[in-house]
């Protein structure tokens, strides 16, 4: 079987590219929920309502390393939620680190925990299986 690997020329959205000077430096991969056929299937990041396609995903970020910890992902995170509520989304939800091993970029792909509640998503109230956190921001 081979992969869907070309979201973009099937006209689907799947995120955001943050620029300085016209220069990309950070990257936000947001898209409807149901765009991301794993999350059903992971029991870490398991949804409660795996078919809504109001609700959107905010699923990884990448900072260019010379623009970490410069706000780039705040603001990458607020742009990815205005796009979410500008296109009919109901709700964003992420799966954000919330225990960080050391600070290596793959590890905090997702996002840390903090970044979300400092943007107003709130923690779901189900046990958390492993280091990442299930959030939700209503629109």
């Amino acid at each position: 079987m081979t992969p869907d690997i070309r979201p973009v020329e099937a006209g689907r959205p799947v995120g955001l590219l943050s620029y300085v000077d016209d220069v990309p430096v950070g990257w936000c991969a947001v898209a409807p929920r149901t765009a991301y056929r794993r999350l059903p299937r992971t029991v870490a990041l398991r949804p409660s309502d795996p078919d809504d396609p109001t609700v959107w995903t905010v699923a990884c970020f990448y900072i260019r390393r010379d623009h970490r910890r410069t706000g780039v992902a705040t603001d990458l995170l607020d742009a990815a939620v205005a796009h979410a509520a500008g296109q009919g989304a109901r709700a964003v939800e992420a799966h954000p680190v919330a225990e960080p091993a050391g600070k290596r970029p793959a590890v905090l792909s997702s996002g840390t925990l903090d970044l979300f509640l400092r943007a107003g998503f709130t923690p779901d109230d189900r046990p958390r299986v492993g280091r990442h956190a299930l959030v939700r921001r209503s629109l």
